[in-house]
C-alpha cells in the first residue's frame, strides 16, 4: 500500500487519533518540554563521537560533522534513551512522510532540530577546547 494511501485509510484514522491522545496525555502529565541528553567522547583533537537520543536526518547529521573542529566526528544515533526522529525544519514543508506527523515516534517541535545540531556542535567545541588544553 503506498504511504500517502494510508495516510486516508481507515486504520490511519483509528491509530492517529489514539496517538494524538496519548501525546496529548503525556504532555498533560509530563509538560510541553523534552529534555535530550548528548554526550561527546573524543581522542585529542583526532576524532569525536557525539551520542543522542533521536534519529537525525542525514542533513542535520552532516551538519554537526561539518561544523566540529575535530578532524573526524561521527553521530551515534538512537543513544541513551528515545526522542523519536529529529526531522529538519525543510522536513516539514514537504508533503508525505512519517516523520513529521505527530506520533509517538515524531513528537519533538519543528525547530528541535536546529536546537539539537547547535548543542551538538557548542558541546564538540567544549570538548575540542578541553582535549587540546589537555594534550596539546
Amino acid at each position: 500500500m503506498p504511504l500517502e494511501a494510508l495516510f486516508t485509510s481507515p486504520w490511519w484514522a483509528d491509530f492517529y487519533s489514539r496517538e494524538v491522545l496519548e501525546l496529548h496525555a503525556a504532555a498533560e502529565r509530563d509538560g510541553n518540554e523534552v529534555d535530550i541528553s548528548m554526550s561527546v567522547v573524543c581522542q585529542g583533537a583526532t576524532w569525536a563521537i557525539v551520542s543522542l537520543p533521536c534519529e537525525l536526518f542525514v542533513e542535520d547529521a552532516s551538519e554537526i560533522q561539518r561544523k566540529s573542529p575535530f578532524k573526524h566526528t561521527v553521530c551515534n544515533t538512537l543513544a541513551n534513551g528515545y526522542n523519536g526522529y529529529l526531522p529538519t525544519l525543510e522536513a516539514f514543508t514537504r508533503s508525505g512522510g512519517y516523520e513529521t506527523k505527530l506520533l509517538s515516534s515524531s513528537f519533538l517541535a519543528p525547530e528541535a532540530g536546529g536546537l539539537v545540531v547547535s548543542q551538538a556542535v557548542l558541546l564538540l567545541y567544549r570538548a575540542h577546547a578541553l582535549a587540546t588544553s589537555r594534550f596539546g
